[in-house]
């Protein structure tokens, strides 16, 4: 029995010592920080401005308006073994040569006028002195900090996949990117520095109205609200065993957990949009929604006739359908103008343009509904 104690005691003993050793050397090694940057993205940011990207800034509404990535926007890294990836073993750091750390869901940032993305918490992360290569992932959520741990959104992270569980509602730009090479210390040497293109996971709206009988009646339209129904609830997967692009992928509907719902388009006035006389007025900002070939629109209309008013929903509009990218035939990551031509009498007239998020052809589709 004492025999036993004692070989237990001397076999902690030299774990421990080479346990400490191991630490003095990688503590006094040649350390190198990871370094990660941005390129070919479909966000970029100039000194305290916004940049190309995200969904809406301060000029709603205004043509040619700055899309609001911005420099103090949260990016959230990720990293696994490139070789042989286990998605619930994330790649392994250390913290200034004492700490170790695994880099999972990391807050960064964009520095100023530069394509170098920044620790938030301001501290060095450095590779382990080993020979494994990592690949990065990186995602935007288009949330703050404060509205992140409010959403109830999850990180998972599995042996085959990993994955952001959450709920869209209609103003966040997800956006995702895979390192273009991998990353480990020996190649940090060289001077290898991975670099993330960030793309768009869902599809953008912007709206325009336009009156129908330009030359003039007697009754006046305000559009109180426009709204999209949609499945709500979904997946950014960063990364599969299979080695699929990040994505995102809704949840399968379900009347009870996963219902369809309404998401509203922001930034319209409280007073409405009157388009009396106007012609392609836009209204409101952006809506970010699942990628999907159609969408039902609901229209509140409030008709204003001899000083008589009257407020109407429209909620059995023929789907706006969208003309899918000539170049990918896709319709992820690309970006629409919906003109609502409103004629009075509860007519409407839609139509879906393909804008230049990512460049593609014009298709018109003009459905006319007589309610």
């Amino acid at each position: 029995m004492k025999k036993s104690i004692l070989f237990s005691m001397m076999a902690a003993a030299l774990l421990a010592s080479c346990s400490n050793e191991e630490a003095t050397q990688v503590a006094e090694g040649d350390l190198v920080p990871i370094r990660l940057s941005m390129t070919n993205a479909d966000i970029s940011v100039s000194p305290s401005t916004r940049g190309t990207g995200s969904i809406d800034g301060n000029d709603i509404g205004l043509e040619g308006d700055t899309l609001g990535f911005s420099a103090t926007d949260l990016l959230y890294i990720t990293a696994y073994n490139s070789a042989n990836p286990n998605f619930a073993e994330p790649m392994r750091v250390l913290i200034s040569g004492e700490n170790y750390e695994d880099l999972e869901d990391v807050s960064a940032s964009v520095e100023d006028g530069t394509s170098t993305l920044r620790w938030n918490d301001t501290r060095v992360r450095y590779y382990l002195p080993e020979a494994t290569s990592y690949d990065f992932y990186g995602c935007h959520l288009g949330l703050t900090e404060t509205e992140r741990e409010r959403s109830g959104l999850s990180f998972v992270q599995t042996e085959d996949s990993v994955y952001y569980a959450l709920t869209i509602d209609g103003n966040q730009d997800l956006m995702a990117a895979k390192s273009d090479r991998p990353g480990s210390a020996s190649l940090a040497r060289q001077n290898v520095v991975p670099k993330l293109a960030f793309r768009h996971l869902l599809t953008r709206l912007q709206f325009q109205l336009t009156d129908g009988n330009p030359e003039g009646n007697d009754t006046e339209l305000t559009v109180k609200g426009i709204a999209i129904r949609s499945v709500a609830t979904g997946k950014l997967v960063l990364a599969t065993v299979e080695g699929d692009n990040p994505q995102f992928v809704l949840d399968a509907f379900d009347e009870t957990n996963n219902p369809i719902v309404e998401l509203p388009l922001q930034g319209i006035p409280t007073e409405g949009q009157a388009i009396a006389g106007a012609s392609k007025t836009r209204i409101g900002g952006s809506l970010m929604l699942p990628a999907a070939a159609e969408y039902e629109v609901e229209l509140t209309i409030e008709e204003r006739l001899n000083e008589q008013i009257t407020e109407y929903v429209i909620d059995n509009l023929p789907s706006i359908e969208l003309p899918a990218d000539p170049q990918d035939g896709t319709y992820v990551g690309k970006s629409y103008m919906v003109n609502i031509t409103l004629y009075g009498s509860q007519e409407v007239e839609l139509s879906a343009t393909l804008l230049d998020w990512e460049q593609g052809g014009e298709i018109e589709y003009d459905p006319e509904a007589d309610i």
